[in-house]
Order: structure tokens, then C-alpha cells, then sequence
């Protein structure tokens, strides 16, 4: 075998090794997707991003990329927060920090590279999954959760990842006779064939729009708290009472009065759902006042009940009894009978008296009166006898 026949073989193994190894490397790199990531500054990131698996999310393309990234995890998935030096920096500030206080709203718009345009994501970075082929786009701009004014610039897959190298196909080395090495000949060899691969195409499926909304409890007293949730999919951003959140919260609201709640949601189809919750706040129960009769607290005016049987006081002057004599007296003279004035009391109720005790009084009281007569009589008398002495003396 000649010189320049052995350096052809061995070039020729030498290109089938190179064309295997190539094969095990592209077998090993699995699958790539395209991210595109647009600076407020306006300049503008790419790269070619591998993967082994069938599919991953939009924040794992991020997050296996050069960039730095900051993430939030939470009930809808992951938030992005930061990419490279701009945006929030979570957990030492809130991830949309540049959303706060009624400013204008910079946030990372999320799209997808959809029929040669960019298409706003339906979904967070967490919840929608990347294919083979994909390309993703990041942008750092002013707008409302839904929609933004950047956009990254439109680039396309060839244009990020160069086309994977085609499977070679080898041809066979020839088999050597004995006649052909006594008479080497030089049998030139084609150059193998590169068959391209096609890149699949995949179709994302949106998720279904579906909402939780609602406060427990939704009757409270005054003074305390409840829980305000919801849980939201499918949708193109979410408002409560005017304010931008995520899909997926729970909050304690404390209102003194009754209060409605209302969560607008934004489609991809640019149609609106709203939903509205009612907190009732029952007012402090009033303490019973006791219930106060129409004479209770009023002073009560003394009452005199009448003695069933009221004796007037009087006090009768007995004379005192003048014992007969046979000398003529002197014509008494008429004396003013002094008047004897009772303030007559107001008689209380007697207690009943015995009835012996009766007997003596009306008794004594007889008495008296007779006494009374006797001495009226003999004065009588004497006067009589008076005034016959003088009658006798004129006349001798």
C-alpha cells in the first residue's frame, strides 16, 4: 500500500471519528430555546439556552442562562423580580417595588415568540412551559400588569441558536484484496452527505381562565378581622379595587363598616370579569336599660289618713263647789268668764282601748256630770235665798 493511500485512510477515520463524537455531543445537548432580554436602557441581551429535559418554564430558561436573576416564589408561581442590574431587589425591597404609591408601573414584561410577533404571556414565568425551538422575550418597561410599552426587539430562533449540526452520514471503507495491495490504486472517497434536522414546532396550550374570590368570614363584629382570598388562572392581569396583584393572595382586612370588595380581571381575549365580595359589619350590641315604672325615682307625697273618728278637744272649767252658809252674801259680782282656746290637734288613730277601761271612763264621766248639778242647784238655791232676805229687809 502506498504512502498517500495509508494518509487518505487515516483522514478518513480521522473525519468518521470527528463526525461520531459530534453525534454523542448533539444527543447529549438535548434540546435549546431562544431568549431575547431588552434593558430599560434599550440595549439588548441573547442567548442560546439548553436543556435536557422535554420541556422546562420560563423562569428556568432565565435562571439556567449567564444572567443574574432574583425570583419570588408564591401561590401563582414565580415572580421576576431582577434580571442583571435591573429591577427589585427581594426580599430587602417588595418585587414590584416600581409599582408602589400610585407611580408609574416598570415591571419585566413576559413574552412569547408566537407566528413571527410577540405575544404577551397569559401566564407567570413559573407556570408556562418552554419546548425545543421556543423563543422567549424579557422586557424592562413602564405599563399595567397586561400589558406594557417595551417589547424586546423581534428576533427569530435561527437568529439566536445556530442550527444544531446535521447527522453525517459515513461511507463504507472499501475491502482490501491481495491483487489491490500488489497494485495499490487510490479509490476516492465522497464526502459524506449532511442531512438537515427539522426543528419541531410546538403549540402551547393556554391555561383555562378559573377564580376563587371570597372573604371569610363574611360577617364580623365590630372591631374584628377576617380573611379576604382569592385564587385566579388563566387571565392577563388582576386588579383589587383598582391596584394591580397576583393571582394568587390572602389578606387580612380589618373595615369598621360594611365594606364591598372588588377584583377586576383582564383576559387574553381583552374581555373583562369582575367579581365582588361584601363584608358585613355588625355594630356593637347596646346595653339594656332597665325600664323604669311612671312613679319609680319620684319622691312620694305623705299621705294623712283621716282618724275614722275625730273628737275635738275641750276643756270645761268646773266650779268649785260653794258650801251653804245662813249669812247672807254679797251679790256676786258678774266676772268675764275667761275663754279657754283649744288648738285642736290633728288627731291620730287611737289604739282600741280595753273594754273595762271603757266602763270607767263613761262611768267617771257620769259622775262628773252629776256633781256638776248638784253644785249648780245649791248655788241656785243660794241665790234664791238671797234675794228673798233683801226683798224682806225693803219692805219692813
Amino acid at each position: 500500500m502506498g504512502r498517500r493511500a495509508v494518509l487518505s485512510r487515516l483522514l478518513l477515520l480521522l473525519l468518521l471519528g470527528i463526525l461520531l463524537l459530534s453525534n454523542s455531543v448533539l444527543a447529549g445537548a438535548d434540546h435549546y430555546a431562544g431568549l431575547v432580554v431588552r434593558f430599560g436602557d434599550g440595549s439588548t441581551y441573547t442567548e442560546c439556552v439548553s436543556f435536557g429535559e422535554e420541556s422546562i418554564t420560563g423562569a428556568q430558561v432565565l435562571q439556567r442562562s449567564a444572567l443574574s436573576v432574583v425570583t419570588q416564589a408564591g401561590p401563582m408561581g414565580v415572580a421576576v423580580c431582577k434580571i442583571g442590574s435591573e429591577g427589585c431587589n427581594y426580599p430587602a425591597e417588595p418585587c414590584f417595588c416600581k409599582c408602589e404609591g400610585g407611580q408609574d408601573c416598570f415591571y419585566w414584561a413576559y413574552y412569547h415568540l408566537k407566528n413571527g410577533k410577540w405575544e404577551y404571556s397569559p401566564v407567570g414565568a413559573g407556570s408556562y412551559h418552554v419546548h425545543d425551538g421556543d423563543v422567549e422575550g424579557w422586557a424592562w418597561g413602564s405599563g399595567t400588569f397586561g400589558s406594557s410599552g417595551a417589547q424586546p426587539p423581534h428576533l427569530t430562533f435561527d437568529e439566536i441558536c445556530a442550527t444544531p449540526t446535521a447527522t453525517a452520514t459515513a461511507t463504507p471503507l472499501p475491502t482490501l484484496t491481495p491483487s489491490s495491495a500488489a497494485r495499490p490504486t487510490d479509490t476516492p472517497v465522497p464526502p459524506p452527505t449532511a442531512t438537515p434536522t427539522p426543528v419541531p414546532t410546538f403549540t402551547s396550550t393556554p391555561v383555562p381562565f378559573s377564580v376563587s374570590f371570597a372573604a371569610i368570614p363574611d360577617r364580623i363584629a365590630a372591631g374584628e378581622c377576617a380573611s379576604l382570598q382569592w385564587d385566579v388562572e388563566g387571565v392577563r392581569a388582576v386588579y383589587l379595587d383598582g391596584s394591580p396583584v397576583t393571582g394568587h393572595e390572602e389578606r387580612k382586612i380589618c373595615p369598621r363598616q360594611k365594606i364591598t370588595y372588588t377584583l377586576r380581571m383582564e383576559l387574553p381575549g381583552g374581555s373583562v370579569e369582575i367579581r365582588r365580595v361584601t363584608v358585613d359589619v355588625l355594630a356593637p350590641a347596646a346595653t339594656p336599660v332597665p325600664a323604669v315604672s311612671p312613679s319609680a325615682g319620684l319622691p312620694r307625697r305623705a299621705t294623712t289618713t283621716p282618724s275614722p273618728t275625730a273628737v275635738p278637744f275641750s276643756a270645761t272649767a268646773t266650779p268649785t263647789p260653794v258650801p251653804p252658809t245662813a249669812t247672807p252674801l254679797p251679790c256676786p259680782t258678774p266676772t268675764p268668764t275667761a275663754m279657754i282656746t283649744a288648738t285642736t290637734p290633728v288627731p291620730l288613730p287611737a289604739a282600741p282601748k280595753p273594754a273595762s277601761t271603757v266602763a270607767e271612763e263613761s262611768g267617771g264621766s257620769a259622775k262628773g256630770k252629776l256633781l256638776a248639778y248638784g253644785v249648780f242647784a245649791v248655788l241656785a238655791g243660794v241665790l234664791l235665798a238671797l234675794l228673798g232676805i233683801r226683798g224682806m229687809g225693803g219692805h219692813g
